[in-house]
């Protein structure tokens, strides 16, 4: 009797593991797999990095002009930024708008312009003149805001940092293998180290 329970026992052990496994297999597939207007970075790059961030995280806002800095230098990295749901108000309203404004081919421009300067975002007025102030057509844009779709990737984002057991932003996936939580004493130089690291770790 106890052998047999013994063995129901390391069964679900075993089960649990795998399905935390496969979790986090498919979490790590769907990260790296984002469309081409939600990266940035040359078409030849050969070292992708996710980004996690919250747009009022002032580590997250510190740290960009670092890692511009460290993929100005390599000149062969994609980043990949997926801002995540924030408590603050402006922030989520960016997390979703950034996606929005994907639809009018300006993700990237937007991304540099809130994770600079975050302004107020938690009214349809307020989104209209961040719309004005970017070249962005104010009614579409609101219109992709309401999409189902859209606000999902917001969540997707959150639910990813969650599966990975990342703990705080802004939090790195470099390559496939490292994983990184940026601090205000991070430099080009780190993110230049981690990313020979990353592209020795793919060749292996």
């Amino acid at each position: 009797m106890f052998e047999r329970l013994f063995f129901v026992v390391i069964g679900i052990v075993i089960a649990v593991l795998g399905f935390q496994l496969y979790t986090l297999y498919t979490t790590q597939n769907d990260i790296y797999s984002a469309p081409k207007e939600y990266a940035i970075g040359p078409d030849d790059a050969d070292l992708t990095v996710v980004e996690f961030i919250d747009y009022s995280c002032p580590y997250c806002q510190g740290i960009q002009p670092v890692i511009k800095e460290a993929m100005a230098r390599d000149g062969k990295v994609r980043l990949i930024p997926r801002p995540i749901r924030s408590s603050n108000t402006d922030a989520l309203a960016g997390a979703i708008l950034v996606y929005a404004a994907a639809e009018q081919g300006k993700f990237q421009e937007v991304h540099e312009e809130l994770i600079t300067n975050l302004p107020p975002l938690g009214t349809a007025d307020d989104a209209r003149a961040f719309a004005a102030k970017m070249g962005l057509d104010g009614d579409q844009l609101l219109a992709s805001m309401s999409k189902k779709e859209v606000q999902a990737r917001v969540d997707q984002n959150h639910e990813a940092i969650l599966n990975m057991q990342l703990e705080g932003v802004p939090a790195f996936l470099i390559g496939k293998t490292k994983t990184y939580v940026g601090s205000e004493n991070t430099t080009a130089d780190d993110f230049l180290r981690m990313f020979d690291e990353a592209r020795a770790e793919q060749t292996n």
